[in-house]
């Protein structure tokens, strides 16, 4: 009586054991079937399976799982969103982020280093280390290249704005010189102008002058020719008269002695003739010449009135 009761309470217990292993039988199953699906490289075949056992119960080495198959995956994006501490993976996975994404690359390396310091305090591998000093030497190069980028913008903005400086100040040189340049045109044009004004004057004083010179010349030219011509015309009556008066006295003369002498021939009477021609031409000489030194003014210094 007593072995059946032993007997019954063993397979109760067995029972009980194999009710309660039976989850962790469960998980086993599912996990190890995952790590099969990772090393065929299926990997969403082996996150399903993982998934599966986390359902049952949650575990941090199942999630490790999760993440070490995106890693394998290089789906690195997932690796860094993960909640589980895997600072080596994750430390990777933002490497190789930042080497894709120069634009965030310095972001990415520091996020790095943060992750590679956690590993390093719970682990002493040393390839933790020599990633971590790598991604260092990485930052650095960017921090360089941006120095040398900011010290270049630096310098071109100096550049550019030294030569709007210079540009600036050309232009206000030009513009002075171009005031001075119309200033001094203007004095020359002014001064021109006066100088030619003054000619202008002087030329118009001269002109008038010697209008007024013309004039009286011509004044004075037609006083003289009334006056010659009143001369010759009282010289003219003069000769008259006195041919009048020797042509009375010779007919008195020859009248008076019309008794005593013969009467003349026709060639005394020619010569008398001539004679008397002769005296008026000889007077008429006399006379313009003296009309020719009044007109011309021989007396004068004046070369162009010189005969």
């Amino acid at each position: 009586m007593k072995s059946k009761i032993v007997a019954t309470a063993l397979l109760v217990a067995s029972i009980i054991l194999i009710v309660k292993s039976l989850p962790t039988l469960q998980i086993y199953n599912y996990v190890n079937k995952g790590n099969s699906f990772v090393n065929e490289e299926k990997y969403n075949e082996s996150r399903e399976e993982y998934e599966k056992a986390l359902k049952i119960k949650e575990s941090n080495l199942i999630r490790a799982n999760i993440l070490k198959s995106f890693y394998n995956e290089k789906n690195y994006e997932e690796v860094t969103k993960s909640t589980v501490e895997e600072g080596f993976l994750k430390g990777n996975s933002y490497v190789y982020l930042g080497d894709n994404s120069p634009e965030k690359s310095r972001e990415f390396y520091e996020k790095a280093l943060e992750e590679y310091k956690l590993a390093m305090k719970k682990s002493d591998d040393i390839n933790i280390k020599k990633n971590y000093e790598l991604t260092l030497k990485k930052l650095e190069d960017i921090n360089n290249q941006q120095n040398q980028q900011n010290n270049q913008e630096n310098k071109d903005n100096q550049d550019k704005e030294n030569k709007e400086k210079q540009e600036k100040n050309n232009q206000n040189q030009n513009s002075q010189d171009n005031s001075n340049e119309n200033k001094n045109n203007q004095e020359q044009n002014n001064s021109q102008q006066n100088s030619d004004n003054s000619q202008n004057n002087e030329e118009n004083q001269e002109k008038n002058q010697s209008s007024d010179s013309e004039e009286n010349s011509q004044e004075k030219d037609s006083q003289d020719k009334q006056q010659d011509n009143q001369n010759n015309s009282s010289e003219e009556e003069k000769q008259s008269q006195e041919e009048k008066s020797q042509s009375e006295e010779s007919q008195q003369n020859s009248g008076s002695n019309l008794q005593e002498m013969k009467e003349p021939t026709q060639e005394e009477i020619r010569e008398q003739e001539a004679r008397a021609i002769l005296k008026r031409l000889e007077g008429n000489e006399k006379q313009s010449f003296k009309n020719n030194e009044r007109v011309m003014n021989i007396n004068s210094n004046n070369p162009s009135n010189r005969w």
